[in-house]
């Protein structure tokens, strides 16, 4: 198995850890538009779960990187082409608290199993955020590619109102630049047509008014 591949099967196994879990992130967006794998895994938990999580992680050979102090519990595991990274989440993560994102993801299909996944519109708020903190990096690039791909597919279902009321309109207003600045840059970041580019920057137009 590839990187991506395993990065799949550990997803499944914390599906069927016993403990109710949310994903956020890279594989949320694959919920919602399965147009490319994710390396790393980002999950919403109770905190009365969390010991279950750890405890099957640490069975899949896991180390924790990181504790409660950073407001996410880190874990890593090294692959033959890589190391693939699970945080997981049990307080806050961006502007909401894990429960409320955990209580506000939809039932998805997810490789074949039941599972929940962020909200489209939790999750751009959540995508947002993480691009205003590393824009600048690989990570940020993909952030990117994932605001696109969450965009074209769920824009309809996405909540607006709550985006704006959410994130400070700087922030929401760069992170539309930067998806938006020009075909060429935009068709860099996600496979899309002309007519779907300017379907996509009309209405984010509208998003900032």
């Amino acid at each position: 198995m590839d990187i991506y591949e395993t990065s799949r099967e550990v997803v499944k196994e914390l599906l069927s850890s016993g403990t109710e879990i949310g994903i956020i992130g890279g594989w949320a967006i694959w919920a919602y538009s399965p147009y490319k794998y994710s390396m790393d895994i980002d999950i919403v938990t109770r905190p009365s779960g969390l010991w279950k999580i750890r405890e099957r992680l640490q069975q899949l050979g896991f180390n924790e990187t990181s504790g409660g102090h950073l407001g996410k519990k880190g874990f890593k595991k090294a692959v033959e082409d890589g190391a693939i990274e699970v945080d997981v989440y049990d307080d806050k993560i961006g502007p909401f608290t894990a429960e409320e994102v955990l209580n506000r993801s939809l039932e998805k299909d997810l490789f074949g199993m039941k599972s929940k996944v962020a909200s489209p519109t939790d999750l751009a708020i959540l995508k947002v955020y993480a691009l205003a903190e590393r824009r600048e990096s690989g990570k940020g690039q993909k952030d990117i590619s994932d605001l696109i791909a969450l965009l074209l597919a769920e824009r309809q279902e996405i909540d607006v109102a709550e985006v704006r009321r959410v994130v400070e309109r700087k922030v929401l207003k760069d992170a539309i630049a930067l998806i938006t600045s020009s075909f060429q840059q935009t068709s860099r970041f996600y496979p899309l047509s002309m007519d779907e580019y300017r379907k996509l920057k009309s209405a984010l137009e509208k998003w900032i008014g």
